[in-house]
């Protein structure tokens, strides 16, 4: 029979290994909490179209640049009724310095009639706080089906 000074003994020795095993994820979630605290999503509104049902080229969405900052990554949804290697959308997010990337609704980048992703990620381009907004545009090219946006999801640092 164990004595009262072993079991407490073997009580220490396991609650030695369960703090180290919580001082461990207390270290690992400080870490996760700083990385992504360090990086925000900059908030769109709509600018010459409400995103639906798009069938002139017009820009669709504006956003203000508060700050110098790192974009890492764009994530765009679309739709088009209908869109072939000839008629289709293109989809470009720009500044006053110009247009920074762009993507089409051809069949090569998703099928037309279902809602598709854009994802560019791991981008490291900065926006100047000169430039004072970025807009996503769409231009049509040839006659594709109407276009449908979705608020477009940018991520900086």
């Amino acid at each position: 029979m164990p004595t009262i000074d072993s079991v407490f003994k073997n009580i220490g020795d396991n609650l030695k290994g369960l703090n180290k095993d919580v001082a461990d994820l207390k270290n690992r979630v400080n870490k996760m909490l700083v990385q992504d605290s360090s990086g925000h999503y900059l908030p769109f509104s709509n600018y010459g179209s409400f995103g639906a049902d798009i069938t002139a080229s017009t820009g669709v969405y504006l956003a203000t640049i508060p700050k110098q900052m790192s974009l890492r990554s764009w994530k765009q949804t679309w739709h088009v009724q209908s869109a072939d290697v000839s008629n289709y959308w293109v989809i470009g997010f720009n500044s006053l310095a110009g247009t920074h990337f762009s993507f089409t609704t051809q069949p090569v980048n998703g099928p037309a009639a279902v809602w598709n992703r854009y994802d560019l990620v791991n981008w490291g381009g900065t926006l100047l706080e000169a430039w004072r907004y970025v807009y996503i545009d769409a231009n049509k090219v040839g006659a594709p089906g109407a276009l449908y946006l979705g608020t477009p999801m940018l991520y900086f640092i």
